[in-house]
């Protein structure tokens, strides 16, 4: 969640040189503009967060001319209340809202694992647009730019470094075991050995 809020809080400061007509400019991409495709993020925040907290549903956000630091605002609002109702429970706690005259229930496990996925997915949109726009610098928002941002806020002055870092992802160097045998039921077919 801390990166969610992190990453939202990122990509919206880059957001703040744009103008009005740039935060409505049409793209063949996601909900076509960074303003509703803004909303949209911030509005399942505010309506997820509504499930977790068992309270009615907040009427849906609607493109009215939001500016860039409303938008922020509104991005705020919603991580913390997120924040504070993600932890209202245990992870394995079911919950459950009507939505369009059905019924349908999530662990508050999932329905954090999805706001914080759906976040990731937007902003990768919002980012493409902003490279279209051509806003520059592009911020970096992956968990692992927030690790090193972190990491020089919390210890600024440690210097001293492996000489050879760890790689973030571990070259496979040997032939990979067959995990699974021959006539093992993964599915619907039997795997069967290679010829």
């Amino acid at each position: 969640l801390k990166h969610n809020q992190w990453a939202n809080q990122r990509l919206l400061e880059a957001c703040r040189g744009l103008g009005p007509e740039q935060l409505e400019q049409r793209f063949e991409l996601g909900l076509g503009t960074v303003r509703a495709t803004w909303l949209h993020t911030i509005g399942a925040m505010r309506g997820w967060t509504d499930l977790l907290a068992n309270r009615e549903g907040r009427p849906r956000l609607t493109a009215s001319g939001q500016s860039v630091e409303e938008l922020e605002r509104l991005a705020e609002e919603a991580a913390t209340d997120l924040s504070t109702y993600a932890k209202g429970g245990p992870m394995d706690e079911v919950l459950s809202r009507e939505w369009g005259g059905k019924r349908y229930s999530f662990t508050r496990g999932a329905v954090i694992a999805h706001v914080t996925t759906h976040g990731m997915h937007h902003r990768a949109q919002v980012l493409n647009m902003l490279r279209h726009l051509g806003v520059t610098p592009l911020p970096p928002i992956s968990s692992d730019s927030q690790m090193t941002t972190v990491a020089r806020r919390v210890a600024p002055s440690v210097r001293s470094a492996p000489a050879k870092p760890a790689p973030m992802h571990p070259t496979i160097t040997q032939k990979p075991k067959l995990v699974a045998r021959p006539g093992d039921r993964l599915s619907s077919r039997p795997i069967t050995a290679a010829p």
